[in-house]
């Protein structure tokens, strides 16, 4: 079952809510009770294998080239 995002209209509460059928299925803020909510847009990630070798550091001194004033 996936996992889906909704936000109230009612009273802008953002929360998740695992739901089976999304178009049938009836979803309830759980901070007001009510019915009219909107299903917001996920983000996701997942790991793409041999695509990142370490964690980024910043960026590297080697990456910056000198600032020469030629006169």
């Amino acid at each position: 079952m996936p996992i889906y995002e909704y936000l109230c209209d009612d009273c802008a509460t953002a929360f998740e809510k695992f739901v089976r059928y999304p178009e049938k299925d009836v979803v309830l803020c759980p901070a007001c009770g009510h019915e009219r909510v909107t299903r917001q847009i996920s983000h996701f990630g997942f790991p793409v294998p041999g695509k990142v070798k370490e964690p980024y550091k910043g960026p590297h001194k080697e990456d910056f080239k000198p600032i020469t004033h030629d006169d």
